[in-house]
């Protein structure tokens, strides 16, 4: 093959985090539930969360179907797959929430609430804008009307569960109408209408907030209706009578719901718009029962319960969403508040690498810490909407600007959230403001009135006032010249101004765009350099003092907006366009690079983080916020430096743009290399070096972690995992601060802290310090309830204390606490004093004649109870069951607040060194499962780092696919096991045609000929003609001396080496042909040795397929699939084997006869028994799920069970190494799970992955033009063949 083959598959731009939006305030029914699912909608989108297989909430779906703002949710009743979402622009969908598949139907009125009908799944009702109720059939794609209009919005609607056709809707006048009829004469409905109770007369919120029927056969007419001013009414349809009313409350009443579980007793719940407040009522009382505060920030919008069950989701007003738990009065799920609207902007902080500052059109400007995708704080009182924020320079960086759709800018101080000034320079809405970084003084805007500001802090004096024509969308300060900025323009001009000149005229207009350009940015790297975005759908870039343009970038299918270049790499320039996607440039040769379609609209915003420069964030009309990293862009830059080129060499100026060769060229590169300079260790270099290339979630805490134990320093508190042996100090000291005065703004209330420090005090295993907190608060009750776990002693004299107590406060039940502690001659002076003089005559018969109790009325000794959770260092079985004397005769004194008690108790085994026992093993593994599970991959690491064990962190990392971080720990920690990691990075650097650099990885692994030499073979049959130079640069020898020896290796059946000799040569046709004829012998007459099948497969696969006949690449396929069917089952990989099974039936010659059935077998013993375990909801499935497979047993034909059995066992012995007692038996799961696959599945992808058919998460791959897997695919195919899964090019998925 003397053509070289087309380019391989780039590198990927992964994304690592999305923040959704917070829910929409404006409509209510935006919030619904079904099965395990529920959803809410901001603006445009709807957001699906998914209960995971660890029983927690995560975001599962992003539906972007709707281009107007959303009205209303509804989800099926009968099919929980089904969710119906309708918008105001007449518009009504019904969505499977699995596929994503929609149908729509466009209405003649605006539905404003929707309600699926109760019995009919087909059937959707949903009432208008102008009173009507329609009912639209999906299943005919028909809509009838139901009803007349009203003549009047509705408010809400709700049919009955259990009267068919019988609906209700609330008006806002405060009407209800309840209609009764059918579709066939819908004139002849009855019509029932209950007016509003007499109290509301005069009442300015009349309206109709809720409806509810009653949820029980009993009670089918009954229904409970919410006012908007805080009344309630309890009506009977049937009779047409008010049957009850409730108190009024304060606020506007936003929901009511049945408490589910508890209707029979007439429960029900409510809640308001003014606070964070649940209150429980019963029908038959006029006032709340209770009342539980869920929330200090915001009142509620409205609230449901799931599933029949009594976890509550709740919306609130500020756009946060949660599942609150009524039985545990507990946050399971919680998003605080977040945009509601289109983000405009966003940009990192320069002096934090962690806080981002967002705009947006709901009229606030949120600050984010991007490490836990948390908000920080929200800047509010724009009055308007916002468009754009920027950052202070200089000694000023917690200050930012931020400007507003009526023209005014305003001046933040971020530390104390405080608006410092706003200064109102403009007539219209200000597009951009932008702060200079060369001279903290100057800012400057651009606005809608064609005026482009430059202004003077502190008082906003303007220095300039430029008229740019009808508007000024864009504008940018220069990076090396303080007095140019730059103008995008209506008229398609780019206008640059020179604010130390006089006068109006630009010093540079630079001409080319056929349309408005709405965003012009600065090159940092290369000054000249100025890039623009237009609505004609380009990018121009300019040398601006040549007026010149150097290249015209074209991709786009719609008007452009973000601009951002990268601050390392200067011929990188990023952008985003109202056709939802990202793009990645490269400016020396005027081409695109990469798209990226995960936003479901317009993109707004991008911005790189310049301490991590392969970061960025961008925002949309999505309401989302995205977090990408871009560093395989890199790859060969960060493999280099783990290896250990010096960094140094690594740079080069910004000026040699045009050369191709990738080397850093930014400010924070350089500030590496001299932090490296005097780094005095590995892992501390690690640490900088990462600190660098990723913001990978647990970076920062695995590399803490690995210095932590080379230096033996001890963990950094505000990690979130620390050494394990550094925990009861950090804790110790987490006391101490809570014990201790605080005093100042935000510093939580002294009887707060106690209590959170009681709680870490039981939880570090020393219960009597808790319990005299508790006391210190008057929980004496939760205090008795745990004085048992120090010992029956201190609960008796606890009781008597509390005894004391309650004589001091006057209150009677202290006689049950004396009894209980057996303290006879108080509890009957008690009596005496009160009179109760027979009460006292039995007390004084109970203690003449009351039985001895040593464990209890001995003062001398006692055993004490063991603590509900002991120190980490006393974790072991002698310790459990020892005597605490300390507990008993050594009491310390009652904790009191300003004179914490800093050290732990003394203790016999504190002087012992800290050893890792198993059972701290143990909960070290189940986090890093649950971390991983989450795709943490490095926080998976970090839990094994914790305990010391850092070949199980480098294991952890490789399943994540970070391998370069693998390496960088497998290098640091010197492991012995560091070949296989060298393995993968070299195989990722091959994907990237990083093919020197992958010969350089590999030589560093100790016997790296094999693998060097498999990794020539592709790239001869790549790249023929420089085939000999890459043979001299792996040190293998010529292709004619391996003609020998693979005489050799033939003669001395050594089928391995002959067949990797053969491919040396260049005889692939050989290689193959002997593989197989070894191959075939082996499997048909069942001798699975592994040692041999799996390496002769992966020499193999190094071949050239396309010149070998395709009889025998057949054979060659199906038998690599047949060995990765049981590889696949081994290791859990279930989800290959369909497609592994329908290539060998596909592909099989006659020549080949494998047989399937054991692999059949497994397979759908494996789908019934995950099944019994995980996805059925009651114990007698797994009953069912036993017989069936006894049913599938019997079903073969005889013999063929005992046979399958026996040929998985043969495998299973062959792998392994022993024998197997159940050959049926499921497999552990060792699961690739890289960053970001969690994250909500790809828009564009929606019909899966090419290999699975799952939902693409996170990365994806393409196999070849048409066929895209997942990365953890990918990866897992790999795993089980080196042979591709489509097609018969190299498939390489690192």
């Amino acid at each position: 093959n003397s053509n070289e083959q087309e380019p391989r598959p780039r590198p990927l731009m992964k994304q690592l985090e999305v923040i959704p939006a917070g829910c929409q305030p404006w409509n209510r029914h935006i919030i619904a539930a079904g099965g395990t699912r529920f959803a809410y909608s901001s603006s445009i989108a709807i957001y699906v969360y998914k209960l995971d297989q660890a029983n927690k909430f995560v975001l599962d779906k992003i539906i972007a179907g709707h281009n107007s703002t959303i009205t209303s949710l509804s989800w099926c009743p009968k099919n929980p797959l089904y969710l119906a979402s309708a918008c105001v622009k007449n518009r009504l969908l019904r969505w499977n929430v699995v596929t994503e598949s929609e149908v729509s139907v466009d209405t003649d009125c605006v539905p404003l609430c929707v309600d699926w009908c109760p019995w009919d799944e087909s059937l959707v009702g949903f009432a208008s804008d102008k009173g009507g109720i329609y009912v639209w059939n999906t299943a005919t794609m028909k809509v009838a009307q139901l009803r007349d209009n009203l003549n009047s919005p509705v408010t809400t609607m709700r049919w009955s569960p259990f009267v068919h056709w019988r609906v209700a809707v609330g008006l806002p006048d405060g009407m209800v109408v309840v209609s009764e009829g059918n579709l066939e004469n819908p004139k002849a409905a009855r019509i029932r209408h209950f007016k509003p109770p007499a109290e509301l007369s005069g009442s300015t919120h009349p309206g109709v907030a809720e409806i509810i029927w009653h949820p029980s056969r009993t009670n089918t007419g009954h229904i409970l209706v919410a006012h908007k001013s805080g009344h309630f009414v309890l009506y009977d349809v049937e009779s047409e009578t008010q049957l009850h009313s409730f108190d009024q409350q304060q606020g506007a009443v936003t929901a009511i719901r049945w408490l589910p579980g508890e209707v029979a007793s007439g429960n029900f719940v409510s809640a308001d718009n003014r606070s964070g407040i649940l209150r429980l009522w019963n029908v038959s009382q006029r006032s709340p029962v209770d009342h539980v505060r869920v929330s200090n920030r915001s009142g509620f919008h409205n609230f449901i319960f799931i599933n029949n069950s009594q976890r509550i989701l709740c919306a609130f007003r500020d756009g946060g969403i949660g599942v609150y738990d009524w039985r545990r009065r507990d946050w399971e799920f919680f998003h605080k508040m977040a945009h509601i609207e289109t983000i405009f902007d966003c940009r990192f902080k320069p002096d934090a690498s962690d806080v981002l500052a967002t705009a947006s059109f709901d009229g606030t400007v949120k600050l984010w810490d991007t490490t836990k995708m948390e908000p920080l704080d929200s800047l509010e009182g724009h009055d308007g909407v916002v468009y754009s924020v920027s950052w202070a320079p200089g000694a000023d960086k917690h200050q930012l600007l931020s400007c507003n759709s009526k023209g005014v800018v305003f001046l933040w101080d971020t530390e104390k959230t405080q608006l410092i000034n706003k200064f109102a320079n403009h007539k219209d809405a200000i597009y951009r403001v932008t702060w200079n970084q060369l001279d903290p003084t100057l800012f400057a805007t651009c606005s809608k009135d064609g005026h482009c500001v430059v202004c003077q802090l502190p008082e906003g004096t303007i220095v300039r006032r430029y008229k740019v024509g009808k508007a000024a969308f864009g504008c940018d300060w220069c990076s090396n010249n303080k007095n140019w900025v730059a103008t995008g323009c209506q008229d398609g001009i780019v206008r640059v101004y020179d604010i130390s000149r006089k006068g109006d005229t630009p010093l540079f207009a630079l001409k080319g765009h056929k349309a408005r350009v709405f965003n012009v940015v600065w090159s940092k790297l290369t000054p000249e350099l100025l890039a623009s975005g237009s609505d004609d759908q380009t990018i121009r870039v300019w040398n601006v003092p040549a007026s010149k343009c150097i290249c015209e970038l074209s991709g786009h299918t719609d008007n452009v907006r973000a601009l951002a270049w990268n601050p390392e790499i200067p011929h990188f320039l990023l952008s985003g366009s109202w056709d939802g996607t990202i793009r990645l440039w490269d400016i020396r040769k005027g081409k695109q690079v990469k798209v990226l379609y995960d936003h479901h609209a317009d993109v707004y915003g991008i911005d790189f983080n310049e301490h991590r420069p392969f970061i960025f964030a961008s925002s949309s009309r999505d309401t989302t916020l995205r977090i990408w990293t871009m560093d395989e862009y890199v790859s060969e830059l960060k493999v280099q430096a783990v290896v250990g080129v010096p960094w140094a060499q690594l740079l080069r100026a910004p000026t040699e743009i045009s050369s191709e060769q990738m080397r850093f060229c930014g400010v924070h590169s350089k500030r590496v290399g001299e932090l490296l300079k005097s780094a005095q260790t590995e892992s501390e270099r690690a640490r900088i070096m990462f600190g660098f290339f990723s913001a990978l979630d647990g970076t920062k805490e695995l590399w803490d972690l690995a210095v932590r134990l080379e230096t033996s320093q001890r963990s950094d508190p505000s990690n979130r995992i620390y050494l394990v042996k550094d925990l009861m100090q950090i804790y110790q000291d987490k006391v101490a601060h809570l014990e201790a005065k605080q005093m100042g703004i935000g510093a939580k209330r002294p009887e707060d802290r106690l209590l959170e420090s009681a709680t870490l005090r039981l939880q570090m295993g020393q219960p009597r310090e808790c319990c005299e907190i508790l006391v210190k608060l008057d929980n004496w009750s939760l205090a008795l309830a745990i004085a048992p776990a120090v010992g029956l002693q201190y609960w008796n004299d606890l009781c008597a204390r509390h005894a004391e107590y309650l004589i001091s406060k006057d209150q009677q039940r202290a006689d049950m606490f004396y009894a209980a502690a057996g303290r006879y001659g108080e509890l009957q002076a008690f009596y005496v004093e009160r009179n109760m003089m027979e009460q006292a005559q039995l007390t004084s018969i109970v203690a003449s004649h009351r039985p001895v109790t040593p464990s209890l009325l001995s003062t001398s000794a006692s055993t004490s109870s063991p603590s509900l959770l002991l120190p980490l260092d006393r974790l072991d079985s002698s310790a459990a069951v020892a005597t605490d004397k300390h507990t008993l005769e050594q009491a310390p004194p009652p904790v009191t607040l300003g004179t914490p008690q800093t050290q732990p108790p003394p203790s016999s085994h504190q002087s012992q060194p800290f050893t890792v026992t198993p059972q701290i093993r143990t909960v070290s593994e189940l986090r890093a499962y649950r971390h991983l599970q989450d795709a943490s991959p490095v926080l998976s690491a970090c839990c094994f780092l914790a305990v010391n064990d850092p070949q199980r962190a480098v294991q952890k990392l490789l399943q994540g696919c970070e391998f370069e971080l693998a390496l960088a720990l497998a290098r640091v920690s010197k492991i012995n096991a560091a070949d296989h990691v060298y393995e993968a990075v070299a195989l990722r650097c091959e994907r990237l045609e990083l093919w020197d650099l992958a010969v350089g990885v590999l030589k560093k692994m100790k016997n790296p000929v094999h693998k060097l030499s498999l990794l020539c073979c592709r790239y001869s049959y790549l790249f023929p003609a420089k085939a000999p130079d890459f043979f001299e640069m792996a040190s293998i020898r010529t292709a004619v001396a391996y003609n020998e020896l693979a005489l050799v290796a033939e003669k001395a059946n050594d089928t391995i080496e002959a067949a990797r000799c053969l491919l040396l040569s260049g005889d692939s046709k050989k290689a193959v042909l002997i593989g197989v004829k070894k191959l075939k012998d082996m499997i048909l007459r069942g001798d699975w040795d592994m040692s041999v099948i799996n390496p002769l497969l992966e020499v193999l696969a190094s071949a050239n397929l396309a010149e070998i006949d395709q009889g025998e690449v057949k054979e060659l396929l199906c038998i690599s699939f047949y060995v990765a069917a049981y590889n696949a089952l081994w290791l859990g990989f279930y989800e290959l084997v369909p497609h592994l099974v329908n290539c060998i039936k596909r592909n099989m010659p006659p020549t080949l006869q494998l047989d399937l059935a054991p692999i059949i077998l497994q397979y759908e013993v494996v789908l019934l028994r995950t099944g019994a375990t995980t996805g059925f909801e009651d114990e007698d499935e797994e009953e069912k799920c036993a017989a069936k497979i006894k049913e599938i047993v019997q079903s073969l034909p005889a013999g063929q069970f005992a046979e399958a059995a026996a040929a998985y066992q043969k495998f299973y012995a062959a792998a392994t190494g022993h024998e197997k007692k159940d050959p049926l038996m499921v497999e552990p799961c060792h699961r690739y799970i890289p960053m970001g696959s969690r994250l909500p599945s790809h828009r564009v992808f929606s019909s899966g992955s090419s290999l699975t058919g799952k939902p693409i998460r996170g990365s994806s791959l393409a196999v070849d033009e048409n066929k895209r897997v997942s990365m953890a695919e990918g990866v897992m195919w790999t795993r089980v063949t080196p042979f591709p899964p489509f097609g018969l090019q190299h498939f390489c998925p690192y």
